[in-house]
């Protein structure tokens, strides 16, 4: 049996976790090498017996390592958008049986000008280099107040042990991992609508697979709409490209609609308020936690009520305050 379009298009975006995860690993290693570089820098000397002129070349020293660790991720990043989004471009009009594939002159200028949230992959990990060393110079500072050892100092530094776990370190590589997730699945989808838009796709469709696994985020856009500009069709969730998690199953399916998308969102908007029909008490909470899938049943909330319009969920002290409250206002 011939393979259905969602059906290659989950396929793929299982492969490209795997991408993802590799040129993750990669970075992880040069951000071990460099906890190690760091380590070494401090040594063993009594922080608090440095002048201020030893530690400002201390810390100068630090952050040039940091500075050159983040710069050679960042190129690695860079270098793998301009691989990754002329095989994804082909990829969409392979998957789709779509007649034309996006020229490689405007594939190239997409990958030139691709950013995450506004920035160049260079910037985004310059900013995650200068927030790494501000954590830095802080716990280095206050090191040296303390009268901290060397093996004090690099312990509330970088961690403890051989590898240097439990310390900041270990933080900044989720951090890092988190924006390559971000950098593979953005790339891949930029190429993909390139080619999308020369066919005539007007819209894209949300496709996330609703069973337990599925997290808040990701269901409650599963069947909305978006224009190809980015902008919501008939619900004010904005635009992301999946993953927006780690291991993130969902994937963006071009859609053709003869006289534009329907202004209302489609058939499919409340998707996730369908499914969740079909489930019992104990299943939506679990997904929803208690107290949330509580006010839901109770129809205080409804399931686009969960997610703000940064596409963040709300804690339940957050929808009681804004919805509770407000319920209590009509009563009065």
């Amino acid at each position: 049996m011939a393979k259905t379009v969602t059906q290659k298009y989950v396929e793929h975006a299982l492969r490209l976790i795997r991408v993802a995860n590799g040129l993750n690993a990669s970075s992880t290693v040069d951000l071990r090498t460099m906890a190690r570089k760091i380590k070494s820098a401090m040594g063993t000397a009594d922080f608090g017996e440095y002048s201020k002129r030893e530690m400002n070349a201390l810390l100068k020293q630090i952050d040039a390592i940091v500075s050159s660790t983040y710069t050679n991720i960042a190129a690695r990043k860079v270098g793998a958008v301009r691989q990754l989004m002329p095989m994804e471009a082909k990829f969409a009009a392979r998957a789709s049986a779509f007649p034309t594939v996006a020229s490689e002159a405007l594939v190239a200028r997409t990958a030139a000008n691709f950013t995450l949230m506004g920035r160049t992959v260079d910037e985004t990990f310059a900013v995650q280099a200068q927030r790494l060393m501000d954590r830095i110079t802080a716990e280095v500072r206050l090191a040296a107040e303390a009268g901290q050892s060397g093996k004090e100092a690099i312990e509330r530094v970088l961690g403890t042990g051989r590898d240097l776990r439990n310390g900041i370190i270990d933080d900044a590589i989720r951090k890092v991992r988190g924006v390559g997730d971000a950098t593979i699945h953005s790339a891949a989808d930029a190429g993909r609508r390139a080619t999308m838009a020369a066919n005539g796709v007007n819209a894209l469709k949300w496709h996330a697979i609703l069973d337990p696994k599925v997290c808040i985020e990701c269901a409650e856009r599963a069947g909305k709409l978006w224009d190809m500009d980015g902008e919501p069709i008939g619900h004010d969730i904005p635009y992301a490209s999946p993953a927006l998690h780690p291991w993130c199953r969902c994937i963006l399916l071009p859609q053709k609609f003869k006289d534009g998308p329907p202004e209302d969102g489609g058939k499919d908007i409340d998707k996730f308020d369908d499914w969740m029909e079909t489930l019992n008490p104990k299943r939506q909470d679990d997904l929803l936690g208690k107290g949330r899938a509580e006010l839901w049943r109770q129809d205080v909330i409804t399931t686009s009520d969960l997610i703000n319009q940064h596409g963040q969920v709300l804690s339940l002290r957050e929808l009681r305050d804004k919805f509770v409250d407000e319920d209590d206002d009509e009563d009065g």
